[in-house]
């Protein structure tokens, strides 16, 4: 067999068809179990049971490890919008939302 050059190895021709093989069978199962939403995001998701009164600040301890650029709710159990303050959504280590509405439910992700 001759010998293949990867990453500065060289390898036979048997090794690095295994290599693909597993990398194709751990590809696999990924799209077979689906990619979720925050994974397509680099997003996390978020609940916060209640919001308090109306303009409270709600912080949102996400973990991104970056700061966020927006947010989607996709679940909340009464009418009011969730805001930012002048669109600054937050920082590296959380972020913080408000609600036009006192004690509210909601759930989302953040990216």
């Amino acid at each position: 067999m001759r010998p293949t050059q990867i990453g500065g190895e060289i390898k036979s021709f048997l090794e690095v068809s295994n290599a693909i093989n597993d990398l194709s069978r751990e590809l696999s199962i990924v799209l077979s179990n689906g990619l979720t939403f925050a994974d397509n995001l680099d997003a996390v998701s978020f609940s916060i049971g209640d919001t308090g009164a109306a303009g409270t600040a709600n912080k949102i301890d996400h973990g991104l490890g970056r700061n966020p650029t927006s947010f989607i709710i996709t679940n909340q159990d009464g009418a009011g919008s969730i805001y930012t303050s002048g669109g600054n959504l937050g920082f590296t280590s959380g972020a913080v939302v408000f609600c036009s509405e006192n004690n509210l439910s909601i759930e989302g992700y953040i990216f």
